[in-house]
């Protein structure tokens, strides 16, 4: 039932399905980006993780990879480097 939804416009999946999702269709569906709070919010969706789980991943609070989506912040020096190497 899901698969027609998701089909139909009526659901979009949810986050943890969404590297299963990636993997069938043999590419990622999100657009390309240039800011990086949506670069940021593309690979954690595309990739299944909650912003608890990639936030752990970046070494920041979740709290700081919120505001990074958000663009109310961008990371700076060593963060900035690190956020960077991972999006490559």
């Amino acid at each position: 039932m899901s698969l027609v939804a998701w089909e139909k416009g009526y659901r979009s999946p949810r986050i943890n399905h969404m590297a299963k999702v990636v993997e069938f269709l043999g590419f990622d569906p999100f657009p390309k980006c240039d800011s990086l709070a949506a670069r940021l919010l593309n690979y954690r969706k595309a990739r299944g993780l909650n912003q608890k789980t990639f936030a752990a991943r970046l070494g920041v609070d979740s709290g700081t990879l919120a505001r990074w989506e958000r663009e109310e912040r961008e990371p700076k020096g060593l963060q900035a480097q690190m956020v960077e190497a991972i999006l490559r």
